[in-house]
């Protein structure tokens, strides 16, 4: 199970999942954006809503910069993984977080993500 793996071999799985959720809503790219969702996380993102948050959050926070882990969190589902978020417009400090669950076979998927 995802949730007994170790923190390195989490970060593994975790880390291209995030990477890919950041590039795409830098490039405002939906269908690549949803790849790796649940298909209840692919139920609730429209692509209309999705590029007017993307060009809202890039007009506000510029495009997404470097990443630093600061928690995973098991539960009996899903894994948290919780990271410090910079960006290149601002000197916030924001916080990003992905649950990831299993999929069939040997795949993750994201059942929610967060950039706040």
């Amino acid at each position: 199970m995802l949730n007994d793996r170790s923190d390195s071999a989490i970060m593994a799985i975790a880390d291209p999942l995030m990477d890919n959720l950041m590039q795409a809503s830098d490039d405002i790219d939906f269908e690549r954006h949803v790849r790796d969702f649940t298909p209840r996380l692919k139920a609730l993102v429209r692509d209309d809503g999705f590029a007017r948050a993307c060009r809202e959050f890039q007009g506000h926070f510029g495009k997404y910069g470097e990443r630093t882990p600061v928690a995973i969190f098991r539960r009996k589902d899903p894994v948290a993984v919780v990271w410090r978020q910079s960006c290149e417009e601002s000197t916030d400090q924001l916080v990003a977080s992905i649950n990831i669950v299993e999929g069939p076979g040997d795949t993750y998927l994201v059942d929610h993500a967060l950039v706040y």
